[in-house]
């Protein structure tokens, strides 16, 4: 099979043959837990113009997902630490 071939006019825009792809490497935090390193997707289209309008969705689409994975792993983790408020900053280290 053919290698996805990258294109220079978007980082995440990548070609096989004819059709057009998504490809962006997932973050370590969620590589480790997810089971895969790249989120790899075609984009249905053999045209370059519309390729290009269509990754800039799917990199919004992409980006949210994993904002969404990491609040879900942040709250599996357990709570969050409180707050550094000035009293407990590094002026006060004895708080």
């Amino acid at each position: 099979m053919e290698r996805l071939k990258k294109m220079p006019v978007h980082t995440r825009l990548f070609c096989r043959g004819a059709a057009y792809y998504h490809c962006a490497v997932l973050p370590q935090d969620m590589a480790d837990t997810n089971g895969k390193a790249e989120e790899t997707f075609s984009l249905r289209t053999r045209d370059e113009a519309e390729a290009v309008r269509r990754v800039r969705v799917a990199t919004l689409e992409v980006d949210r997902k994993f904002d969404d994975c990491r609040l879900r792993l942040a709250h599996r983790q357990g709570p969050m630490l409180r707050v550094l408020t000035p009293d407990r900053s590094v002026a006060n280290p004895m708080i």
